[in-house]
């Protein structure tokens, strides 16, 4: 499995979030403000955030292209999920699988013993440097202080 750039992966995530909230707030708070309660500035303010959070989205999927890199397929799902409602929460639950198993690979990825062999205890890393581990000498008991 290729190498992915698991801090641009979380940026995407986290772009996907906070652009899939900012849908939420326009048509769930700012939309109605307008409409029902005669407060069309509140869609003027949510409005324009939320479109460069959008064009942001789309951008980092772009981008997420070559640096992750992402599946054809997983640019083009999260580009037409950030024009849907909902969109980018279901994008985002591909996102963080792919996410968890780039830290679960990471994590289990065994180390060879011959190239870290300081991840051994000392006798073993003894033998496989072709050395052998000397046996303590034994030191005479000294007398305490006093005692001679």
């Amino acid at each position: 499995m290729q190498k992915l750039n698991q801090r641009f992966l979380r940026w995407l995530f986290v772009g996907g979030l906070i652009e899939g909230v900012s849908t939420l707030i326009l048509f769930f708070v700012a939309m109605p403000l307008k409409y029902y309660a005669d407060f069309p500035i509140a869609v003027s303010i949510v409005g324009p955030i939320h479109g460069v959070l959008f064009i942001a989205l789309v951008v980092l999927f772009i981008l997420g292209r070559k640096s992750v890199p992402l599946p054809t397929w997983l640019v083009l799902a999260g580009i037409v999920g950030a024009t849907i409602p909902l969109g980018p929460f279901i994008v985002d639950i591909k996102l963080a699988r792919m996410l968890r198993e780039a830290r679960a690979s990471e994590n289990s990825a065994v180390q060879d013993p011959e190239q870290d062999s300081n991840a051994l205890p000392l006798k073993h890393r003894a033998k496989i440097r072709g050395a052998s581990i000397p046996k303590p000498s034994r030191i005479p008991n000294s007398s305490g202080p006093g005692e001679r």
